[in-house]
Protein backbone atom coordinates (compact mmCIF):
# COMPACT_ATOMS: atom_id res chain seq x y z
CA UNK A 1 0.00 0.00 0.00
CA UNK A 2 1.51 3.43 -0.64
CA UNK A 3 0.85 6.22 1.61
CA UNK A 4 1.82 9.73 1.94
CA UNK A 5 3.50 9.05 5.24
CA UNK A 6 6.21 6.64 3.89
CA UNK A 7 6.75 9.07 1.20
CA UNK A 8 7.96 12.20 3.10
CA UNK A 9 9.92 11.92 6.06
CA UNK A 10 8.45 15.68 7.25
CA UNK A 11 5.50 18.09 6.40
CA UNK A 12 4.21 18.37 3.49
CA UNK A 13 2.79 21.56 1.39
CA UNK A 14 -0.92 20.95 0.26
CA UNK A 15 0.33 20.31 -3.21
CA UNK A 16 2.09 17.36 -2.13
CA UNK A 17 -0.78 16.37 -0.33
CA UNK A 18 -2.51 16.53 -3.48
CA UNK A 19 -0.03 15.32 -5.37
CA UNK A 20 0.29 12.01 -3.31
CA UNK A 21 -3.36 11.66 -3.24
CA UNK A 22 -3.89 11.92 -7.14
CA UNK A 23 -1.31 9.72 -7.60
CA UNK A 24 -3.22 6.50 -6.37
CA UNK A 25 -6.90 7.20 -5.99
CA UNK A 26 -8.22 4.07 -5.38
CA UNK A 27 -5.88 4.10 -1.95
CA UNK A 28 -7.82 5.05 1.08
CA UNK A 29 -7.44 8.03 2.96
CA UNK A 30 -6.38 7.37 6.58
CA UNK A 31 -5.64 9.97 8.94
CA UNK A 32 -3.96 9.34 12.00
CA UNK A 33 -4.79 10.78 15.44
CA UNK A 34 -2.79 10.36 18.45
CA UNK A 35 -0.67 7.53 16.19
CA UNK A 36 -4.04 5.77 16.04
CA UNK A 37 -6.19 5.61 12.85
CA UNK A 38 -9.33 7.71 12.64
CA UNK A 39 -12.19 5.47 12.16
CA UNK A 40 -13.98 4.82 8.77
CA UNK A 41 -16.83 7.29 7.99
CA UNK A 42 -15.08 10.60 8.80
CA UNK A 43 -15.91 13.46 6.68
CA UNK A 44 -12.99 16.08 5.61
CA UNK A 45 -14.98 19.68 6.10
CA UNK A 46 -11.88 21.85 5.80
CA UNK A 47 -8.84 21.96 4.24
CA UNK A 48 -6.53 25.11 5.33
CA UNK A 49 -2.61 26.02 4.12
CA UNK A 50 -1.35 29.09 5.83
CA UNK A 51 2.22 30.75 6.18
CA UNK A 52 2.94 32.44 9.80
CA UNK A 53 5.86 35.24 10.57
CA UNK A 54 6.15 36.11 14.30
CA UNK A 55 8.39 37.69 16.82
CA UNK A 56 8.64 36.21 20.24
CA UNK A 57 9.29 37.64 22.88
CA UNK A 58 12.82 38.14 22.91
CA UNK A 59 12.27 40.20 19.36
CA UNK A 60 13.54 36.89 17.37
CA UNK A 61 11.90 36.69 13.94
CA UNK A 62 9.88 33.52 13.39
CA UNK A 63 7.94 31.82 10.05
CA UNK A 64 6.53 28.35 9.23
CA UNK A 65 4.30 27.02 7.31
CA UNK A 66 1.18 24.91 8.52
CA UNK A 67 -2.11 22.96 7.10
CA UNK A 68 -4.87 22.25 8.90
CA UNK A 69 -7.38 19.44 8.08
CA UNK A 70 -10.45 19.52 9.77
CA UNK A 71 -12.61 15.94 10.18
Amino acid sequence: MTTIDKAFSSDITLGQLLDGLAAVPEAPLVFLYEGQPVKAGYQVTEVKAGAFSALDCGANPEAWSEMFIQL
